[in-house]
């Protein structure tokens, strides 16, 4: 899956949340930058993913002798099945070219 369309999903299901938490009907006319401003959100959930998943990578690659850590690296015996998801590999690549291009 592209990893922008995972982002506006994820964005998605957060402001479904928020306007859930806060009882807005699906008829009233609210911007989703008005709902974020009144909750004075600083970060979307979808930035704060892909801070989060290196980190998790990095805490899982450490364990030497963990099952996560073959399944996680993709070193499993058999090869993968058409139409499979990509490899964790894969996404943290992915995500470390946009870490790198995005400004400070």
């Amino acid at each position: 899956m592209d990893s922008a369309l995972e982002s506006r999903r994820i964005d998605a299901l957060e402001m479904w949340c928020w306007r859930r938490l806060l009882r807005i009907p699906w008829t009233a006319f609210r911007t989703n930058v008005s709902i974020l401003e009144e909750l004075k959100v600083k970060e979307r959930l979808s930035s704060t993913v892909q801070i989060r998943i290196p980190k998790f990578f990095g805490h899982i690659t450490r364990n030497k002798h963990s099952m996560e850590r073959l399944v996680v690296q993709g070193k499993v015996e058999g090869k993968r099945s058409r139409g499979r998801s990509p490899r964790w590999t894969d996404i943290i690549k992915a995500i470390i070219v946009l870490l790198q291009h995005k400004p400070p």
